[in-house]
């Protein structure tokens, strides 16, 4: 996938990751991704490093997907 193209050393979507956790507005980020790449660096590293990492599994159409990551939005988080 494009967001997995390295830029500078690292994935683009790891760029994205890092500057949405570094924030203190965010309080939880849910990543729409794959089991078996939930699993692989740097994604298995961030989320160990960052509890606001969140992942949530993709679905069969990208509705799917929305529902998935929806689903794994706090039940209190005042912005979506």
């Amino acid at each position: 996938p494009k967001q997995f193209l390295d830029l500078a050393g690292k994935p683009v979507l790891q760029h994205t990751l890092e500057l949405f956790l570094s924030l203190d507005g965010i309080s939880q980020v849910v990543l729409v991704i794959a089991p078996e790449f939930q699993k692989e660096e740097p994604w298995k590293s961030l989320q160990a490093d960052n509890s606001k990492l969140i992942f949530a599994k993709p679905g069969k159409e990208r509705q799917d997907s929305v529902l998935s990551g929806m689903q794994e939005v706090d039940k209190d988080a005042p912005v979506v």
